[in-house]
């Protein structure tokens, strides 16, 4: 398809009133993220987007729409995260103030794990695995694709261990890192990114339109999944099935989050540096885990 006849479609699918819904309740108490796709341009920080009115208003005054923007929420919640105003001098004083004291707003962090590949086939192998082993433990977690080379596994905070959050949030990014690096080491998954566990990093916002693509960072069940093929997620075609995914959330999967507490527990207590040759994991590749 002509680039042309997709920014039409893109301009359709972000103003189905469906789709504003579905972002605005992925975006709620989370900080709002939109990244230009080309380097020279200024991403967006601090957005808020609680309400699709607010959605609109930020479409409008920044004129989303006509730029090539990704569009990103964070991983972390905050309490009474604050209207940023919409005039730059004042919006970049209230976000100086926001990043020195973001930490204690933080309410929940979620865990992402991020598969990464230039060939989506081989990303899909790696999210495969991931997803299989996710499924042996039986606990609520959500599979999209990101849009652009990858997955992403997201598992809410309410999920997590009951002794996890009652640590600091900065000791939480720790401890979900040490979990992330020790199931990718032992499963031998290359493909999940260790660089998304900071306060600060945000996510794939779920529906949206992933550019240069023109995919859609679209939650998957597990039919689609078992069935994926690239095309499934291109614009052209989820745009048929854009009336249906009002309320359609990101599909948990139904599951006990005891379940993620054992998994967390089997993962976690594992020593990576003290394996030895005869473990399914020999000392060279757990020394070459990042």
């Amino acid at each position: 398809m002509e680039k042309e006849e997709l920014e039409k479609l893109r301009q359709i699918w972000y103003s189905h009133s469906n789709i504003k819904f579905e972002l605005v309740r992925f975006l709620k108490d989370r900080e709002f993220v939109t990244i230009h796709t080309e380097e020279d341009f200024k991403t967006l920080r601090c957005l808020k987007a609680n309400a699709i009115k607010y959605l609109d208003i930020i479409f409008d005054i920044y004129k989303i729409l006509t730029k090539p923007y990704n569009f990103y929420g964070s991983l972390a919640r905050f309490k009474d995260y604050p209207n940023f105003s919409y005039n730059n001098k004042l919006k970049k004083v209230q976000q100086q103030n926001f990043n020195m004291d973001f930490e204690k707003k933080i309410y929940e962090f979620d865990l992402l794990i991020d598969i990464d590949n230039k060939d989506i086939m081989k990303a899909y192998d790696s999210a495969k695995k991931v997803k299989e082993i996710f499924d042996l433990y039986k606990f609520p977690y959500s599979l999209k694709a990101s849009g652009n080379k990858g997955f992403h596994f997201e598992v809410e905070f309410e999920t997590f261990p009951e002794e996890l959050k009652k640590m600091s949030f900065s000791d939480i990014s720790i401890m979900l890192k040490t979990f992330a690096e020790n199931f990718r080491a032992i499963n031998e998954i290359k493909d999940i990114d260790l660089t998304v566990f900071d306060l600060r990093r945000v996510n794939k916002a779920p529906y949206s339109v992933v550019l240069p693509t023109y995919n859609i960072a679209l939650p998957l069940t597990d039919t689609q999944f078992e069935n994926f093929t690239p095309e499934l997620i291109h614009i052209s075609n989820c745009i048929k099935d854009l009336p249906t995914y009002y309320k359609r959330g990101r599909l948990f999967r139904d599951g006990i989050k005891e379940g993620f507490a054992e998994m967390f527990d089997d993962y976690i207590s594992i020593n990576i540096s003290e394996l030895n040759d005869e473990d399914s994991l020999s000392k060279e590749k757990s020394l070459n885990i990042n």
